[in-house]
């Protein structure tokens, strides 16, 4: 009898496989453990030690942050300028996403207006440039900010996740 994948088998997994080409963004997805607003304010910040949004005056270099969840899900601390401001912006890191995306919540906060949900735009992260696009507002993942492959590879990026300790870091190798 052949083993087929996890996401051909409809009766036995509760997970499943959402392939968003025009995203280029494949991820597994258990939707009884999506991260909202709420959670990035209250028990993701509290993992990481620094409050969701808040204003900061040192833009950081390195990524640090801790594995949230039932999941294990990396998520990461930045710091984001934009607009003359500066504030912590919590990430996922999603090696499966080949782009950054930044949601509606965090561009609101920096009193920016995107014209076209489309179009990418520029943004500084830990003192590096990067064009993101708007977290789309159909999906479940919403109100994530996702650090995507396509900022890791240009800024030569070494990406450290020790799951005994459920911490993780990314240095960057570009100077």
């Amino acid at each position: 009898m052949l083993s087929l994948p996890y996401y051909f088998n409809t009766t036995a997994v509760r997970s499943f496989k959402i392939v968003l080409s025009d995203y280029g963004m494949p991820i597994d997805c258990i939707m009884e453990d999506t991260i909202k607003s709420e959670d990035l304010h209250n028990t993701i910040s509290k993992k990481l030690m620094v409050k969701y949004l808040s204003t900061t005056t040192q833009e950081l270099d390195k990524v640090e942050g801790k594995m949230v969840g039932d999941y294990q899900r990396p998520f990461g601390v930045m710091t984001m300028k934009m607009n003359g401001q500066l504030k912590n912006v919590h990430f996922l890191i999603a090696t499966g996403s080949a782009k950054t995306y930044i949601c509606k919540e965090v561009l609101n906060s920096f009193k920016f207006t995107i014209p076209n949900p489309n179009e990418t735009f520029a943004v500084r992260l830990n003192k590096r440039q990067i064009m993101a696009n708007v977290t789309p507002d159909d999906r479940y993942y919403k109100d994530l900010n996702i650090l995507g492959t396509d900022y890791l590879d240009l800024y030569k990026a070494e990406l450290l996740m020790r799951y005994l300790e459920l911490d993780l870091a990314i240095t960057f190798n570009d100077k």
